[in-house]
């Protein structure tokens, strides 16, 4: 199987880094050189997998078309934060979820259908 992985090489430093707010990824950057070694796919044992989980949750309320929007958007945040993302043998997933306490406000139409 093949592992993506959020940290450039065997490195300390994140694919996201650019991205960062805050220090969240402990402020290193990116590195100052990448290689081939870095971006090259790692074969790993045939017990490893690859599948990333992750979770968006709002107070807002959204209906069950506009929470699985904001799930697919989610998706990005994996193409930004891995390298390589959504594999076809990997089960990246995300799950969204609203509390419902806040109407949305301000927002055009979101027209969307779950067929």
């Amino acid at each position: 199987f093949f592992f993506s992985s959020a940290t450039v090489g065997e490195g300390p430093h994140f694919w996201s880094a650019p991205f960062e707010q805050d220090s969240e990824f402990g402020g290193l950057g990116l590195p100052q050189a990448i290689d081939a070694r870095d971006t090259a796919m790692r074969l790993k044992g045939m017990n490893t997998t690859a599948t990333t989980i992750g979770a968006i949750v709002t107070d807002a309320v959204l209906t069950k078309a506009e929470a699985h929007r904001l799930a697919a958007m989610g998706h990005d945040g994996f193409a930004r934060a891995l390298l390589p993302a959504h594999l076809p043998l990997d089960g990246d997933t995300i799950f969204s979820a609203a509390t419902g306490a806040k109407p949305l406000g301000g927002l055009p139409e979101f027209p969307c259908t779950l067929r």
